[in-house]
């Protein structure tokens, strides 16, 4: 009977240590079930995020590549302003030039028409003699340019003195 009771000893430890092996086993499969379901929420929110920062990704390039176009844009707008810029420049420098040529002109003709302006005599001998200077109006209208330093009475008698055909009267 002794067979008997080791047999019968070892079988209730088998069966009974069976139960211990098995809760163990049990116990190690939820554990393992738990972190599989914590690798899946893990792996789940890791591609919410990848799909998110890949979003944020399309959306940066998409504003970068819509900045560089603003730049673009900013850039051509400058060259433009500055050709612009030189051309005023240009043409201002340019109105300036022909402002002081004109003035030149004008000082020019002025005093070319003093030194070529009509007298209502042409004799240089004489003391009678008036300068006419036009209007705007077409009427004309006369100054003396030299005064008569001498009596009416002398001049007669030059005037006399002078051959009636060379003579002039005002």
């Amino acid at each position: 009977m002794e067979i008997y009771g080791i047999i019968t000893t070892v079988l209730s430890l088998f069966f009974a240590g069976g139960w211990f092996i098995n809760w163990r086993a049990s116990r190690r499969k939820m554990d393992g079930e738990a972190k599989q379901q914590e690798a899946q929420a893990n792996k789940e929110a890791q591609e919410y995020y990848n799909s998110t920062l890949a979003d944020v990704n399309n959306t940066l390039k998409e504003v970068r590549a819509e900045r560089d176009h603003y730049k673009d844009d900013r850039n051509a707008l400058r060259q433009e302003n500055e050709m612009m810029m030189a051309k005023y420049r240009e043409l201002q420098n340019r109105l300036s030039e022909m402002d002081a040529e004109y003035k030149r002109e004008i000082a020019r003709l002025g005093r070319r028409l003093d030194c070529i302006s009509p007298l209502l005599c042409g004799d240089d001998s004489c003391l009678r003699r008036k300068k006419v200077s036009l209007i705007f109006d077409g009427v004309l209208a006369g100054q003396s340019s030299v005064e008569p330093t001498e009596k009416p009475e002398q001049q007669k008698e030059e005037q006399s003195d002078i051959n009636p055909i060379e003579s002039h009267e005002l």
